[in-house]
């Protein structure tokens, strides 16, 4: 599961780039905040966004997989997603 859960999530980073769509900044923080903050954090930074109960307790059910991923190979994951972004798009904003 850990495997799988990277190489998506750098698929999507490296593959989907050229899909022309601006990231959005709430996207971001969610999945900065997802590979680096703890359970409670995380559950904290989830409930801004009004989700049914069930999709944080998957959220949360899914980070379980995600915490046990090393840290090092979580910053991997992040610089790749952030790369891509600002290599597709030249920067991280919203009216481009």
């Amino acid at each position: 599961m850990r495997l799988s859960l990277s190489v998506l999530l750098v698929t999507l980073a490296l593959c989907y780039y050229d899909a022309g769509g601006v990231i959005c900044p709430a996207a971001v923080t969610d999945t900065t905040a997802f590979l680096t903050f703890n359970k409670p954090l995380y559950k904290l930074q989830a409930g801004r966004f009004d989700a049914p109960p069930e999709a944080v307790k998957a959220k949360l059910e899914t980070k379980k997989c995600a915490d046990k991923i090393s840290i090092g190979n979580r910053w991997l994951i992040l610089k790749a997603l952030v790369t891509s972004s600002f290599l597709t798009h030249g920067c991280f904003c919203s009216d481009i």
